[in-house]
């Protein structure tokens, strides 16, 4: 993830919306200054499903965040997308390992269904079972591997996994 691009993304964005907002009264909020837009404000951000298989062979649910406009127009006040995922493996509720996935380390596809793919028997990653609804697929087009090598708390991971029709599949 190139983090100095998206942070200077959010500089250009929030810079022109705060500036059409404070009509030359200053940045003094009783001088009438109307709004102002934060980083995380400014954000558009939007949910993806995964699937893994579960060890009873229960489905499992993971909930992505997708950070960023999903367009890859560039222009002024565009974010480009991150996919932030937690690794399937070594991630749990209490220790979340996140991995991102932009267009230029990973590229991707989101495909939007016309009628929504119903999950009749899966588990979400908090517990709560019952029947879900997938809009979108995600299909990345090369492998993954989960950047935690080193140890933590005495686990390491490294696996390789690809993401096929939102479906996780450890790879070797």
């Amino acid at each position: 993830m190139d983090e100095e691009k998206i942070q200077e993304q959010f500089r250009k964005r929030n810079t022109g919306q705060v500036r059409g907002r404070i009509r030359g009264m200053g940045d003094n909020p009783d001088q009438g200054l109307i709004d102002r837009i934060t980083q995380i404000d400014a954000v558009p951000e939007a949910h993806i499903y995964l699937l893994s298989e579960g060890a009873d062979g229960v489905d499992i649910l993971w909930q992505a965040d997708l950070l960023g406009d999903r367009s890859l127009d560039k222009g002024h006040g565009k974010l480009p997308p991150v996919i932030h995922i937690f690794c399937p493996f070594c991630s749990t509720p209490e220790d979340p390992r996140a991995i991102s996935i932009t267009h230029s380390n990973k590229p991707y596809e989101i495909e939007d269904l016309q009628e929504p793919l119903v999950l009749p028997n899966v588990v979400k990653i908090d517990g709560t079972e019952g029947p879900f609804e997938i809009w979108s697929l995600l299909h990345v087009k090369e492998i993954i591997r989960c950047p935690y090598i080193e140890e933590v708390e005495g686990q390491v991971c490294g696996a390789r996994f690809m993401i096929r029709g939102s479906r996780i599949t450890r790879v070797g």
